[in-house]
């Protein structure tokens, strides 16, 4: 099981709700179609003690000090933080091509496919058949395929190294 948290960064002036976005997030973490094909189990902790992934909901000018951004992305560093761009996050991108719901269910997979036990990184080539894979930067438009909010065959072949985690990592 891996364990993960939600923080909302201080400076966020949006009435945000942990449990509602918490709530959203696991959802899409429980999906069968994401990342749980390959056997991931995710587990809120609303506490964050002990967790293996915090995920925090982020202002643009911090997620461009920590991930040296020129632009509104979000971002995954050392494998156990997840910093989701707030503004893209409630509202979606529309150069993705996506709707709001599947933007956020795209950035959901996309980061949590960068963070344990996953590890990935973004594919050289990003479509696969006729869709864009999870992993590709579907935020900055770039995949000429259709888009797509959840893991792809060709993102879930990348994953060939991927063992089930039979226990939490250390950090």
């Amino acid at each position: 099981m891996i364990r993960w948290t939600l923080r909302v960064d201080p400076d966020i002036p949006e009435d945000i709700s942990i449990t509602k976005t918490a709530q959203r997030i696991q959802h899409i973490l429980d999906d069968p179609r994401g990342w749980r094909q390959l056997g991931c189990r995710y587990l809120y902790v609303p506490k964050g003690d002990d967790c293996d992934i915090i995920v925090r909901i982020a202002n643009e000018n911090t997620i461009r000090k920590i991930c040296h951004f020129p632009e509104k992305l979000s971002c995954a560093i050392n494998g156990h933080t997840i910093l989701l761009d707030k503004d893209n996050f409630l509202y979606g991108v529309p150069k993705s091509r996506l709707s709001r719901n599947d933007y956020v269910t795209y950035v959901v997979n996309h980061e949590f496919g960068h963070c344990y036990p996953l590890f990935l990184n973004h594919p050289p080539n990003d479509t696969c058949r006729r869709s864009c894979r999870v992993m590709a930067q579907q935020t900055r438009g770039i995949c000429h395929a259709r888009p797509s909010p959840w893991p792809s065959t060709c993102d879930l072949q990348q994953t060939q190294r991927f063992r089930k985690p039979n226990k939490r990592s250390k950090k």
